[in-house]
């Protein structure tokens, strides 16, 4: 779900080019460009590509693995996915390429956040009205709504609604 949104979003830009391979192993700096190029470095094996900016679509506690030189992260949830599935080993760098590394006080932000768990549903609809009358509808509301934390219409018929704390955490289950 995430990866096609952000998909949408990127060529919504119409970039020059927007390149998306397998999973990403991690990230690299080319020590032979004149000025700071990121290469990702991907498990299909090497990469041909520098970028400017490279756009992580995840949780900023696994974003973490992508610059820690394979230190092993117990916050990451990309960490535990690499450790468990076999045949995920990385190449070493080659000699053109020298990690990232990110200052102590980056690292110690991307692993404050603290998320609280929702559920969020964007409709697509014909009828732009319908979106705006939602949203008024939930707005003018004296006493909160059970199920619905927020109603949001958005330009274009695009109707966003974002669940309650309580109903996700009965639904799944979760404190957090």
């Amino acid at each position: 779900g995430t990866n096609s949104a952000v998909k949408q979003f990127l060529y919504g830009g119409e970039p020059d080019q927007i390149v998306f391979r397998s999973r990403l192993q991690r990230m690299a700096i080319d020590a032979t460009s004149p000025t700071p190029q990121l290469v990702p470095l991907f498990d299909s094996g090497g990469t041909t590509s520098t970028y400017d900016i490279v756009v992580l679509a995840m949780p900023p506690k696994d974003i973490l693995k992508f610059f820690s030189d394979d230190a092993h992260d117990p916050q990451s949830q990309a960490d535990l996915h690499r450790r468990t599935n076999r045949g995920r080993k990385r190449a070493p760098l080659s000699p053109n390429h020298r990690n990232v590394v990110l200052p102590p006080d980056v690292l110690r932000r991307l692993r404050a956040p603290s998320y609280v768990g929702r559920y969020s549903l964007a409709l697509w609809l014909h009828d732009a009205e319908f979106a705006d009358k939602a949203q008024e509808a939930l707005n003018t509301r004296h006493e909160p709504h059970p199920v619905l934390d927020m109603v949001s219409s958005q330009v274009g018929g695009v109707l966003v609604a974002q669940s309650t704390v309580k109903l996700w955490r009965q639904l799944t289950n979760s404190r957090g």
